[in-house]
């Protein structure tokens, strides 16, 4: 780019300086002066370069840090039968760059968050009424997606609800409150199509090597 805009200013002023000089018209001083400038600045100035390459490798690193390395969407009916599908189908998304420990949690959150939906959500509903995942792999975190079709709620005031002593153990007792200790963001949000979103996101830092945990 950089170069492009001094090209550009060294031959529109060789043109000025052509017209003026053969065909003897007016000086445009202030083109004239715009383009000196910029060419000072590009060819005595080296940061300038250097800055705009500098801004231009952060975009690209942004960039690289939202590049998808995997995604799948799995439908599943209502029924906790359904839950060895969901896990089955969820380890096949593994990259050896997640440390082991982590992506066990992250299996352990989508196993709750299924079954938080069967229970609760869909409780009383017909059978065949889905719940769908999404699970989607980025190079630094992991977002899984739960939508149901059961009533909204706020989270937030769910999870401050939940006693500090209810035995983790217990069937049912540790659902929200596990979800909300593994994952670095949590929301339960309603969507415009009427249904009920349960984001999960775990963030890692990327394994050295294949399935070696630092």
């Amino acid at each position: 780019m950089v170069s492009c805009l001094t090209d550009k200013c060294i031959k529109y002023l060789h043109g000025l300086l052509l017209e003026t000089t053969t065909l003897k018209l007016s000086f445009n001083f202030p083109a004239v002066v715009f383009c000196v400038v910029v060419f000072c600045i590009v060819v005595f100035c080296p940061p300038v370069t250097e800055i705009l390459h500098g801004l231009r490798l952060i975009e690209l690193k942004g960039y690289e840090k939202l590049a998808m390395l995997k995604k799948a969407d799995l439908q599943v009916n209502t029924g906790l039968n359904g839950l060895d599908s969901v896990l089955s189908w969820f380890s096949k998304l593994y990259e050896s760059r997640i440390p082991t420990s982590v992506w066990l949690r992250c299996q352990l959150a989508l196993a709750e968050g299924f079954t938080n939906a069967v229970r609760h959500a869909h409780n009383g509903k017909p059978a065949d009424l889905p719940v769908e995942i999404q699970v989607v792999v980025f190079p630094e975190f992991v977002e899984i997606k739960i939508w149901d079709w059961g009533d909204p709620f706020d989270l937030e005031t769910k999870i401050k609800n939940i006693s500090e002593t209810v035995d983790i153990e217990a069937p049912g007792g540790r659902g929200l409150k596990l979800m909300k200790d593994i994952g670095d963001n949590l929301s339960y949000v309603r969507t415009a199509d009427g249904r009920n979103c349960l984001l999960i996101v775990k963030n890692y830092s990327p394994c050295l090597n294949d399935r070696k945990e630092h």
